[in-house]
């Protein structure tokens, strides 16, 4: 029998007696806190709706035959589940260029193992919780720079590095943003952490190398129109994933116990130098999260051939 109906017959039998303080106490932080989710949940569901409707895609495009190009997956492959079937689905994606959020040693003894022929340049930065950073490449990488948030901003690394890619060198920054927690509340956090993304990008990008082109991407722990990306968007990069699709969760997972999907994964190239020919979700693996895979060719090279 639920709350309500015993409550209901407590005060028709007239036996109900009055709560202590301990118990108003209690049911009214049950209370709060569910109202609360709801109210997050709305939130979510009314950013969802502004960032999807009236909006026009993108086709894919195809790469034109003879124009170099490239490919970068981001994923958090998910600390606690070191899965066969996520690598298998790294392997099945061929991306050019892999970035990982939550790779541990583990982890990295499994790609090394399973992945080594297939991808011959490796920079790995491991935690041991959510912090690690492990790249894949198919190509050289060099020049690696891990960089950290100031104070008590963020809690997870970034990691900086220029790839060779058959267009040249691409700058590429890996990120894993704050989760959204704050004095341990993922509610308050919901609404209070997207700042402190805006702070970590911002400290990021000043280590960056404006003459290079460059991606930024990773686990930002935010939405299409988040803090973060409001912010690289003013210093000209673009989000490739909306361009093409503006509905798949990049997240799956449970949020007060309720199946919540979101998108939190983003790759944000410049457009100045970069031309995106395709980004997608791609739903494989066993993480909590799913892959973005965008192509890259040069601007110069792309209008040329059109």
């Amino acid at each position: 029998m639920c709350s309500l109906c015993v409550q209901s017959s407590d005060l028709s039998n007239h036996r109900r007696s009055a709560p202590n303080a301990s118990q108003v106490r209690t049911n009214s932080t049950i209370l709060w806190v569910f109202f609360a989710a709801m109210r997050t949940v709305g939130w979510l569901s009314f950013a969802a709706l502004l960032t999807t409707t009236g909006c026009v895609v993108r086709p894919l495009e195809q790469v034109p035959p003879g124009v170099a190009s490239f490919s970068v997956a981001s994923y958090n492959v998910f600390f606690e589940r070191t899965s066969s079937r996520t690598i298998d689905a790294i392997a099945d994606l061929d991306a050019d260029i892999v970035c990982m959020q939550e790779t541990t040693p583990e982890w990295n003894a499994r790609f090394a193992e399973r992945l080594s022929a297939q991808y011959p340049y490796v920079q790995a930065a491991p935690g041991q919780y959510a912090d690690g950073l492990t790249v894949l490449s198919k190509f050289p990488v060099r020049d690696a720079i891990r960089l950290t948030p100031d104070g008590t901003d963020g809690w997870l690394q970034a990691r900086s590095f220029v790839a060779d890619t058959p267009i040249g060198p691409v700058q590429i920054l890996v990120v894993h943003l704050r989760p959204l927690i704050n004095y341990g509340s993922k509610i308050i956090g919901y609404f209070t952490v997207q700042r402190v993304h805006e702070r970590e990008v911002m400290k990021y990008l000043k280590s960056l190398r404006p003459d290079l082109p460059t991606l930024i991407v990773g686990d930002f722990n935010e939405g299409n129109g988040g803090r973060a990306i409001s912010a690289l968007e003013g210093h000209c990069y673009r989000d490739a994933l909306p361009e093409f699709d503006h509905d798949s969760p990049t997240w799956h997972g449970r949020v007060f116990k309720l199946p919540m999907t979101a998108r939190l994964d983003h790759v944000l190239y410049t457009p100045a130098t970069l031309h995106c020919y395709r980004a997608s979700v791609e739903k494989v693996g066993e993480s909590d999260h799913w892959p973005v895979v965008a192509t890259f060719g040069s601007v110069g090279t792309t209008d040329e051939h059109r």
